[in-house]
């Protein structure tokens, strides 16, 4: 079972791509923030999608850390926003992926299913 990390400070958000991801048959674990990066408490996932704006430290610098790290830099990174730019952010932040809220369900689906398979 593929175990996927979602960062999101929204809770409805994170709740719904909980449960959307776990009836597709994925294992979630859900943060409101990145101090779990920070603090390197994160349980290693198969893929992270993290919120570009977050309490604390946004979204394009966790994924920085994260992509600068030798044990995470290898794990797809989606990086989501409701700015309409959010696919130059993800670049700029080396995410391997980006989703503009609001999206549909299998436009998720179908970027994990292409960044799982090829990682």
């Amino acid at each position: 079972m593929k175990h996927i990390v979602i960062i999101e400070d929204d809770a409805f958000i994170l709740d719904t791509m909980s449960i959307l991801l776990e009836s597709e048959g994925y294992k979630v674990t859900g943060y409101s923030n990145g101090s779990v990066i920070l603090d390197n408490e994160l349980e290693m996932p198969d893929l992270l999608i993290v919120d570009r704006q977050l309490p604390g430290i946004d979204g394009i610098t966790l994924c920085r850390k994260f992509k600068s790290e030798p044990l995470t830099k290898n794990i797809p990174v989606i990086l989501m926003s409701a700015s309409s730019d959010i696919e130059q952010l993800a670049q700029d932040a080396l995410a391997d992926g980006s989703l503009e809220k609001p999206f549909k369900a299998n436009n998720l689906f179908n970027m994990l299913a292409s960044l799982l398979n090829s990682s």
